[in-house]
């Protein structure tokens, strides 16, 4: 008996090892892209039956490939893990944080607004820009932000979220654009 449950603890824990890492970056720690089509779509379908908000960040690192060039990738990885870690420590439990590509990430904020969602992406921002992750270099990011209410699916609500981003590059960088009616597509 004392085998048989050895090995069904095993198991198990090998089994959530292997979950783990099949939804985790191996780098920052931060939930992968996979991952992040899940909780959207799930994010999603809890909007269209219960009416309840959700709202993504779209946070891209500024000007990264130079902290790559002038530092070397070593500084660069740091650099993304404490991103993470500033974003992660301003999310509460119920919150989520994505790699979404080399320097982009996304953090989906259940039961939020577009308004707060806004209040937070600017609290992480400045974060950002006061931590010193890249000695001699300030790093900065800049972020899109879109409330599900804007969205028309899952692929409709990201696409909104990457134009907000891209209208804070647009508007000089180290800026939150919040997607609204007026500058949606």
């Amino acid at each position: 008996w004392l085998i048989s449950a050895w090995l069904m603890y095993a198991v198990s824990e090998q089994s959530r090892r292997l979950n783990e890492l099949a939804v985790t970056d191996p780098l920052t720690g931060a939930f992968n892209r996979r991952h992040l089509q899940t909780e959207a779509r799930r994010a999603f379908q809890t909007y269209e039956r219960y009416d309840r908000p959700t709202t993504l960040l779209l946070v891209d690192v500024d000007y990264f490939k130079s902290v790559n060039d002038d530092f070397g990738h070593e500084v660069g990885d740091r650099a993304l893990c404490g991103i993470v870690k500033i974003i992660q420590d301003r999310l509460r439990v119920m919150d989520h944080v994505f790699r979404y590509g080399g320097e982009e990430f996304i953090a989906l904020l259940a039961e939020t607004e577009g308004a707060k969602a806004h209040h937070v992406a600017e609290e992480i921002r400045a974060s950002i820009e006061a931590a010193n992750m890249v000695e001699g270099r300030t790093v900065t990011v800049s972020i899109g932000v879109c409330d599900v209410v804007h969205a028309e699916d899952v692929d409709h609500w990201l696409k909104q979220c990457d134009l907000a981003l891209y209208q804070a590059k647009e508007a000089g960088r180290n800026q939150v654009v919040i997607a609204t009616s007026a500058n949606l597509i």
